[in-house]
């Protein structure tokens, strides 16, 4: 997304995303699943190791490298990924203020021909199966958690968004790879 794109976040994004949550209470609905982005973090890519495996230069990747976690500084890498982080704390504002179980999705690159076609997208896609079933395990989590957020990509080789805390929390277990 372009930054010139602030007209349509805002409409979308932040304004969209209080309606969302405001009727969602006032429904009484229980549990809002939040679609948002990866690109929340997408900063730590200028960082060692990200740098290089979005670079497609995978012989300066260290095999132990560190991921970014669910916990990471949020570090977006434009106006959109600054609305998804509203969006974020939108739902930690929804669940602890009116007690509604909000799970937050941070998918990654999800693409129409379900294929990854850069370095970047080989390290961070989702296939559109993984998406699903990523939606499907919030679906089904546990009606105790009530705020939690979850990184959604394939199990790429060269990933560096950390799937474990998806793991084991909703027992997210990808079937597809981008080297498939």
């Amino acid at each position: 997304f372009q930054e010139d794109g602030w007209k349509a976040m805002l409409s979308t994004n932040i304004i969209g995303n209080y309606n969302i949550f405001e009727a969602s209470r006032e429904a009484g609905v229980k549990r809002v699943i939040f679609g948002s982005s990866s690109s929340v973090t997408a900063h730590h890519e200028g960082d060692k190791p990200h740098k290089a495996i979005i670079e497609g230069r995978y012989d300066d990747v260290p095999d132990n490298r560190e991921r970014i976690t669910h916990t990471s500084p949020v570090r977006p890498n434009s106006i959109y990924g600054c609305s998804k982080i509203w969006g974020e704390a939108l739902g930690r504002y929804y669940s602890e203020t009116f007690g509604m179980s909000v799970i937050c999705a941070r998918f990654s690159f999800v693409t129409k021909d379900d294929r990854p076609d850069t370095p970047r997208r080989f390290a961070n896609w989702c296939s559109q199966r993984d998406a699903a079933q990523m939606v499907e395990r919030c679906l089904q989590a546990p009606s105790d958690l009530t705020f939690d957020t979850f990184y959604a990509t394939s199990n790429n080789r060269w990933g560096y968004r950390d799937i474990s805390h998806a793991r084991d929390v909703l027992g997210y277990d990808p079937q597809d790879s981008a080297e498939d």
